[in-house]
């Protein structure tokens, strides 16, 4: 069963701004950073969770929910899980009970799984996926999220294994994408997370104990100036681990400096510019990839910025 493929509506066409510029993220405001909100937290079973999550939601929105230890699989469909609102995307652990991540994005945002070329032949439980708000603070061109778990009974070898494996898969994605804001999530109990920061530029934000007095839930990204400090929230029914929140930081903008917003009716000059730099665009570029998905982000990535103009 594939559980990580988002609800048909989830097309970056259906997402275009109507009112505020701002209306795709629920933590942003004109002096905030644009960049989403995350909620990330060890469920320790979700099924039994699925109504206080919800409830949770409706009260504190949130861009992206990313849950470990779900404890789902294969049999159970996504929509016994759905939550309104939200596109589900799972990775369940294969035969075998317990563990599985999963990630709820919002439905105002484009999203889909990534497909890696870096193979994870051991079955590492982790899932990967391309996020596409209309904006993002510049110079940011995508965010990319993983949602981890490391099983507490990962050995020395299993995890230097996982470490090498994420060093690899985050390397082939800078080298994909311009500018993209990693948000590398999940539960990593012992695995030792030196290389993230060493050779990846990947800070570690969570500052509180997430379990007991440790911290084994963690937020790495490379963009840590565009997020507040994480703050604690409390776990979800019975589950031994706290919630954390992760929210898009406060800019230091006096009010004297903040540009006024002009918006202007969409006029004919409009129309004949976005036609002009449609026909300079190199698409050669874009018909030398090599699939047809490749080809879509490119497109999307070079017409994002021209609807936008649209409706300024």
């Amino acid at each position: 069963m594939d559980h990580n493929v988002a609800d048909p509506v989830d097309d970056p066409g259906d997402h275009l701004p109507t009112a505020s510029p701002h209306s795709n993220f629920s933590d942003v405001t004109l002096d905030s950073y644009q960049v989403p909100s995350l909620l990330l937290t060890n469920a320790n079973r979700i099924f039994n969770k699925l109504d206080e999550l919800s409830i949770l939601l409706k009260s504190k929105s949130f861009d992206i929910v990313a849950i470990t230890e779900t404890w789902l699989s294969d049999d159970i469909r996504d929509s016994v899980v759905h939550v309104n609102e939200y596109s589900v995307f799972r990775q369940d652990r294969n035969g075998a009970i317990g563990g599985g991540v999963m990630c709820y994005i919002s439905k105002n945002i484009f999203s889909r799984v990534l497909d890696l070329e870096t193979r994870n032949d051991l079955n590492f439980e982790i899932l990967w996926l391309l996020v596409r708000p209309m904006l993002l603070s510049r110079p940011l061109s995508i965010v990319i999220v993983a949602v981890l778990y490391c099983p507490p009974w990962y050995n020395a070898d299993l995890c230097s294994k996982l470490s090498r494996y994420l060093v690899s898969c985050v390397d082939e994605l800078y080298r994909k994408y311009n500018h993209p804001c990693f948000l590398i999530v999940g539960d990593f109990n012992s695995l030792d997370c030196k290389l993230f920061n060493k050779y990846l530029h990947l800070k570690q934000l969570v500052i509180n104990p997430t379990r007991g007095e440790n911290i084994l839930d963690k937020i790495f990204t490379n963009k840590s100036d565009f997020f507040d400090i994480p703050v604690t929230l409390p776990p979800l029914g019975r589950s031994d681990h706290v919630c954390i929140h992760l929210k898009p930081k406060h800019r230091q903008t006096s009010l004297s400096t903040i540009a006024p917003v002009m918006r202007r009716n969409l006029c004919d000059s409009v129309i004949d510019q976005i036609g002009f730099d449609l026909v300079h665009v190199r698409w050669v570029d874009m018909f030398r990839l090599d699939d047809v998905q490749s080809q879509a982000d490119f497109f999307i990535l070079l017409c994002y910025p021209l609807l936008i103009n649209m409706h300024q």
